[in-house]
């Protein structure tokens, strides 16, 4: 798996829509093309790919059809973001001149004066502890997805350990201790060589409260998240 996806945001007068994560693109056949793009974070190793124009044209009409149930857009933009931070990189910019005719330009998002523009409410500090080659890839990034669906306001994240396929445990701020209990993990992706690559999580987060014996774990929120990795890194 890359080390981006893409979200497109598209504008119709004054509704804006925006689409699900895109980690991936496949021809007719079912066969993953374009890959070299997802690994790319740099704007201007982007903008010096050999393969920007034959990815733009794939990717136009992917956006067009994405969004074809609600009518035309005048606007709509794609956005690379990093998988780890989820803080954008780079984007095309989509301007419908009319029925005819788009223009595009290309966005370097750390020319932006907020550099830390995010896909999330939130931007966390992360320090990482859990140095195992098969969480090394996705951990911060599914920690920083499942505390901004329960909203969890905060500055620093330390993640301080992880129990294989169950629990992983988490300081915020230096002082309140959070659980996130992994249920299920189900693949929804295969490699080349047939190996997974991809899965949905589906988890429940604690907090840990303190009460007259000691503490206890509080459920805070539960869902599901899709984790991404490449199995050439692991």
């Amino acid at each position: 798996m890359g080390k981006i996806y893409l979200i497109a945001e598209a504008t119709y007068g004054e509704e804006v829509t925006t689409s699900d994560e895109l980690c991936f693109i496949e021809d007719a056949d079912g066969k993953r093309i374009l890959d070299d793009i997802f690994q790319i974070t740099s704007f201007d190793d982007f903008m010096s790919s050999p393969n920007k124009e034959e990815f733009i044209q794939a990717v136009f009409p992917m956006i067009e059809d994405y969004f074809s149930e609600d009518g035309t857009f005048d606007f709509a933009m794609i956005a690379a973001i990093d998988r780890n931070t989820h803080i954008f990189q780079w984007g095309i910019k989509i301007e419908r001149k009319d029925e005819d005719h788009i223009e595009y330009s290309c966005i370097n998002w750390k020319d932006n004066p907020n550099r830390n523009i995010s896909y999330h409410q939130h931007i966390y500090n992360i320090t990482n502890n859990v140095k195992d080659g098969a969480y090394i890839q996705w951990i911060e990034g599914f920690v920083s997805s499942v505390l901004n669906n329960a909203e969890i306001e905060c500055s620093a994240v330390s993640i301080d350990d992880i129990e294989p396929s169950k629990r992983i445990y988490l300081t915020v701020d230096g002082r309140t201790d959070y659980t996130i209990r992994t249920w299920d993990y189900t693949p929804i992706h295969y490699d080349d060589k047939g190996n997974p690559d991809s899965e949905n999580i589906r988890y429940t987060l604690f907090k840990s409260v303190k009460d007259e014996l000691s503490s206890h774990g509080e459920e805070v929120d539960e869902g599901i998240i899709p984790i991404y990795w490449d199995n050439e890194e692991v």
